[in-house]
């Protein structure tokens, strides 16, 4: 593996500097890794409205493009207004947000208009940044006629199809990436004259393609092109780095390197602490994890102060005054630093699961779930808890293994409390009969219905071979 400890660097860093980190899962894990060693990380996630259930390993802020990026930062920074047209009508009376991830779930449009707000204010902060890390996944992007703009993601297929003309796929070349990128210095450099950029690639590997391709060319065709125009932007600019974070995992041992398509996290973690030495940053780990709603709970006198307008966010408390003060992160009866005890692993879930669905389907289940344990679940911490699933097949050999997408509690679930939020399901990939069994999971402890079968809700579902075909063979109305 390269030894990113000796990369060279154009610039230093030190404890002082303020960080906003723009991209997906890898700059969450970023994050972490700075906070957990005391530096001041200001793209900490903020406190979306209650019932946000995000999807593990993705944010409601994360962007995937960089015209994503300067349009996001134009609305933060007062430059355009958001246009309305960008929130679209799905299903059920619900509202898709084009900006955000396209598997985060739709919701009421108060709801949607609610989280623009909150992402507004968010990207704002980055005013107060003097060192930005941008992390670029894809090459391609998908362009809204009617708005003009570039989507962070693909369109929801309820839109397409209801819309056929208005959704323009876009394959990026290196001069559209460069330019983008050199106007994404000009817009940081006027925010901070003083601002220093570090630029990233994603090393995940492309899940589909709307390329007419084998798909790990066109895999190898992204990143080649998003890494060269970061390169050469870092050769022009002192006050920009390639940091090659890229090279270092893809040049690794895969089964040591990855889990599933993300970076292991203690290799993150020791990626992170030699790219800070590199910049002239040696700190060890010393503060615990911070998660801004659990914080806000915790400790409601910020809470009110952050309502009202006089702390900005609650993250600016705690590494202001709240560390010193030894502020609580968590209320007392939420352990989600430690692995629940077995017998606490206990919950009853109700469901409302379809009898029969199409196959390679993201699809959204009403569910309720009841705490019947002796502490509080929660969705953060380095034990988090998520509503997640599984798909057997007739014969109870699990299938679908590692596609499984996780569900966040919205907020602490405390002993006796029940929640009800729609959860988020992939369908198997092939048509059959399954049983589709519903359950909670402590990340790296336990799936709950492993401990007692009560502990889940299993039923049987039938997988019919999609009518549609599959989202990268719609190739009507779309210029490649």
């Amino acid at each position: 593996m390269l030894s990113l400890a000796r990369v060279a660097t154009p610039f230093s860093l030190d404890e002082g500097d303020r960080f906003f980190f723009i991209g997906t899962c890898i700059c969450r894990q970023m994050e972490h890794a700075l906070r957990a060693r005391g530096l001041n990380v200001l793209s900490t996630a903020p406190a979306y409205p209650a019932g946000d259930n995000k999807l593990v390993g993705m944010s409601i802020h994360d962007k995937y493009y960089v015209q994503s990026i300067l349009q996001e930062l134009a609305w933060a920074l007062g430059r355009a207004t958001f246009p309305l047209e960008s929130i679209v009508e799905m299903p059920r009376n619900t509202y898709a947000d084009l900006q955000v991830p396209r598997a985060i779930h739709p919701v009421a449009r108060e709801h949607a208009l609610a989280r623009r707000e909150i992402l507004r204010n968010y990207f704002a902060r980055i005013v107060d940044a003097n060192v930005i890390v941008v992390e670029l996944t894809g090459a391609d992007q998908w362009f809204d006629r009617a708005t003009r703009l570039g989507l962070n993601g693909e369109p929801p297929d309820w839109a397409a199809r209801r819309e056929p003309d208005r959704f323009e796929y876009q394959l990026w070349r290196y001069d559209d990436h460069y330019r983008a990128l050199t106007e994404l210095r000009s817009v940081l450099r006027d925010v901070a004259p003083t601002m220093r950029l570090v630029g990233i690639v994603n090393p995940g590997g492309l899940e589909r393609t709307y390329r007419d391709a084998d798909i790990e060319t066109v895999s190898g065709l992204f990143a080649s092109t998003i890494r060269t125009a970061l390169g050469n932007l870092a050769d022009e600019f002192d006050d920009v780095a390639y940091f090659p974070t890229f090279e270092a995992f893809m040049n690794g041992p895969a089964n040591e390197v990855f889990e599933g398509n993300r970076v292991r996290a203690p290799v993150l973690d020791a990626a992170m602490s030699a790219m800070l030495h590199s910049f002239g940053i040696d700190r060890p780990v010393s503060d615990p994890d911070y998660d801004e709603a659990a914080y806000l709970r915790a400790n409601p006198d910020v809470a009110a102060s952050v309502k009202s307008g006089h702390i900005p966010y609650g993250y600016h408390h705690w590494f202001a005054q709240g560390r010193a003060e030894g502020r609580g992160l968590t209320t007392p009866d939420c352990p989600t630093d430690e692995p629940i005890a077995a017998e606490d692993l206990r919950t009853t879930i109700h469901a409302t699961p379809p009898g029969s669905v199409e196959t390679r389907m993201r699809i959204a289940i009403p569910v309720t779930v009841t705490n019947t344990g002796g502490t509080s679940f929660a969705s953060f911490g380095r034990y988090p808890v998520y509503f997640c699933y599984r798909w057997y097949d007739q014969d109870g050999t699990e299938r679908e293994t590692g596609r499984s997408m996780h569900t966040s509690l919205a907020g602490t679930l405390g002993p006796g409390e029940t929640s009800s939020f729609d959860a988020w399901i992939m369908t198997p990939e092939s048509a059959g009969t399954y049983t589709l069994a519903l359950t909670l999971l402590q990340s790296n402890v336990a799936w709950f219905d492993d401990i007692d079968v009560k502990n889940g809700f299993r039923c049987a579902v039938i997988a019919k071979s999609s009518d549609m075909p599959p989202a990268r063979q719609h190739r009507d109305g779309l210029r490649f």
